[in-house]
């Protein structure tokens, strides 16, 4: 008798966009990893407020039409995440953005860390974004990786992270953070 090995079914992001569009994820937050399907979380105080105060920060690069929240970026072919600010090279266009589309990509992470760091920073490289964040709520840092590898800014350190000449001041982000 013969055996065969039995696969799972990768989604490849056009497949997803179709489901998106029919309905099917409607009230929850999916992200399309490696082909596979991923519910995020709901969204806690903390992350809610590190995200508003970075939207504030990054205000300048909103004014360019150059920062999303909470958009996909697709990378081809098997994966489109879903991070929590994206700085583009270019004011947004008419086509849905790409992660090569992205100079930086931010993931606020609290509950998600070790997913973050672990699946979506790696589809983000490889769909070309030059340099990742990941504001490390449970430790008040800032993880910065690009082609250097990853360096870590703690609030106390006197040099403030910078995108496009926009300056971000941790202390100012983790300030009178709350912990779940």
């Amino acid at each position: 008798m013969t055996t065969l090995d039995v696969e799972p079914v990768r989604i490849r992001t056009d497949e997803y966009d179709r489901m998106t569009e029919a309905g099917l994820f409607d009230g929850r937050h999916i992200d399309l990893l490696e082909g596979t399907l991923y519910e995020m979380p709901p969204m806690r105080t903390p992350h809610l407020i590190v995200l508003v105060r970075l939207q504030q920060m990054l205000a300048p690069l909103n004014a360019e039409r150059r920062l999303l929240v909470q958009i996909p970026l697709r990378v081809p072919d098997f994966d489109e995440p879903e991070p929590d600010l994206a700085v583009l090279r270019e004011p947004l266009g008419r086509h849905k953005p790409t992660a090569a589309d992205s100079l930086l990509v931010i993931e606020v992470s609290d509950s998600t860390l070790r997913f973050d760091r672990e699946r979506k920073l790696p589809a983000y490289r490889r769909g070309g974004v030059d340099e990742v964040w990941i504001v490390n709520v449970p430790d008040r840092q800032l993880e910065v990786t690009d082609a250097l590898g990853t360096r870590v800014f703690r609030r106390g350190d006197p040099t403030a992270a910078t995108v496009e000449g926009v300056s971000v001041d941790l202390a100012a982000l983790f300030a009178d953070l709350e912990s779940e």
